[in-house]
């Protein structure tokens, strides 16, 4: 890999990001790195993914699990759950995104409620 400076992280670089476990999402070419959710979370995630995929319209799917949402080369989120218009391109992100939802933790709260909201208004998801 690269030497990389903050802020010069760009979503190509994710593609060596390690596969150990962690999250690694970009805001600004500044990389977060957050741990995976706890037990707790995923049943939340499981439970509302439950209600969600069946009341889904059919131009749209539900993901929960690490698919990105990366509207340009210097942004890239991984909502806890995310819907979208179907489509097949064969990749591990998105570019549009219709709705994301955060399911809140201690660790991550401020991230979620805060940053994350915004930037995913700032970037055009409606919900």
């Amino acid at each position: 890999m690269r030497p990389i400076n903050p802020g010069e992280f760009r979503t190509a670089d994710l593609e060596l990001t390690p596969d150990d476990g962690m999250r690694y999402e970009l805001v600004d070419g500044v990389l977060l790195v957050t741990p995976t959710s706890s037990a707790i979370h995923q049943r939340a995630l499981q439970a509302l993914s439950r209600h969600m995929v069946p009341a889904c319209p059919d131009h749209l799917e539900v993901f929960f699990g690490p698919l990105e949402f990366r509207p340009d080369s210097r942004l890239a989120l991984l909502p806890d759950l995310l819907a979208v218009p179907c489509q097949d391109n064969g990749t591990r992100w998105v570019e549009e995104l219709l709705l994301a939802v955060e399911i809140l933790a201690p660790a991550t709260r401020t991230v979620d409620e805060v940053l994350k909201r915004k930037l995913h208004e700032d970037a055009g998801v409606r919900s």
